[in-house]
């Protein structure tokens, strides 16, 4: 079947490197998820934290989250937008029951780049989410969360001296 030109470099190009697009980030988008819920109780620790710093957390779970979900039906239209520039001149009926019937390739193409763009608002307000409450968090440990865990007459083991910038190193521990 030969294309227009029109729709073959929509599928050399447009196709192919928007689709790859969203494939790597919704992989940068889950990896930053997963890694931000794997280590929260590093980024704020839940028992003694105040619920702003909390609550921007789960904030940017659910962000992270809607980011995915966004850069997934990006992902979907133009898949759609594919298939309908390949069949849609043969007559076929329309790959989305749910899509009108005079529905193109471009409105699909252009619904998956508003769903990216919007996408990719949305993780960065779900980073920016993420960098306040560990921001909160470690302002609210005052910087020494070693300190916080000692029990009450217990004291931090003195450091060893520091050798200074121009003296050899000893062997002598």
């Amino acid at each position: 079947m030969v294309l227009p030109p029109e729709i073959e470099n929509f599928l050399k190009y447009d196709y192919a490197e928007t689709k790859d697009l969203a494939k790597t980030f919704l992989t940068m988008v889950s990896a930053v998820l997963v890694f931000s819920v794997t280590f929260s109780e590093k980024i704020i620790d839940f028992a003694h934290a105040k619920l702003a710093p909390r609550a921007l957390l789960i904030s940017s779970w659910v962000l992270l989250l809607l980011a995915t979900i966004s850069g997934g039906a990006g992902l979907y239209y133009i898949s759609i937008a594919a298939g309908e520039a390949l069949y849609s001149r043969s007559g076929a009926p329309p790959l989305a029951p749910f899509l009108p019937p005079n529905f193109t390739y471009q409105d699909s193409e252009l619904r998956s780049f508003r769903c990216l763009a919007v996408a990719g608002c949305i993780f960065v307000g779900g980073l920016v989410a993420l960098m306040l409450a560990a921001t909160l968090s470690f302002g609210s440990r005052g910087g020494e969360p070693q300190a916080e865990r000692l029990g009450a007459g217990e004291h931090l083991p003195p450091s060893p001296p520091r050798p200074s910038a121009g003296a050899p190193a000893s062997d002598k521990p």
